[in-house]
């Protein structure tokens, strides 16, 4: 019976005293995992604030760091996470434009997001013409990306290609509702260093 009544008070005087506690402590308290709920500190007379943290569990674990780049001397990468950076499409030998300039920012699995920050299409600069974009690679490191313009009724840019290390090799190119790329005329982004 004196157990019963003196656990609710202990967990009452715990929740006051943690007022001033930072927002781990007030987690923890909450999930029961620290010393006062075991009774040791009672028994022991260690004060709350140095009774040794718990180890690190699998709920409480660091998330895994993933690497930006694809391992040294892979040909292709089927993970989104190689095409963070930024993307320069210049015209093929004896074509004028357009020359573009993408810069893809976050990625998570196959799915990676960016922007269209430079396109210039003959002298003409269409730059802010166009949304954010997503886009996604498969595993055998098929990229297609669709790029909507911001203005109602203009047809929106199609890039599909094959990933390599840094290279995108595109296989259908359409600007303009016209495809650019043709057999005598090979079309790629190369990844800035």
């Amino acid at each position: 019976m004196l157990r019963r009544t003196i656990a609710p008070l202990a967990l009452l005087a715990l929740g006051l005293g943690l007022g001033g506690c930072g927002k781990r402590q007030q987690q923890e308290a909450a999930k029961g995992e620290t010393r006062a709920d075991t009774n040791e500190s009672a028994r022991t007379g260690t004060p709350l604030d140095t009774a040794p943290r718990t180890a690190p569990t699998p709920q409480n674990a660091a998330p895994p760091v993933i690497r930006a780049v694809p391992p040294a001397g892979s040909q292709r990468s089927n993970n989104a996470i190689a095409l963070v950076g930024s993307w320069d499409l210049s015209p093929p030998a004896g074509l004028r434009s357009p020359h573009l300039t993408m810069v893809i920012d976050s990625a998570r699995r196959s799915t990676f997001y960016g922007t269209l920050t430079r396109a210039l299409s003959g002298d003409m600069e269409l730059s802010g013409n166009f949304e954010p974009f997503k886009g996604t690679v498969d595993t055998a490191g098929l990229v297609r990306i669709t790029i909507a313009p911001s203005q109602k009724g203009s047809p929106p840019a199609r890039i599909e290609g094959h990933l390599e290390t840094d290279r995108l090799r595109l296989s259908s190119f359409v600007w303009g509702d016209e495809e650019q790329v043709r057999p005598d005329k090979g079309w790629e982004f190369r990844k800035k260093q």
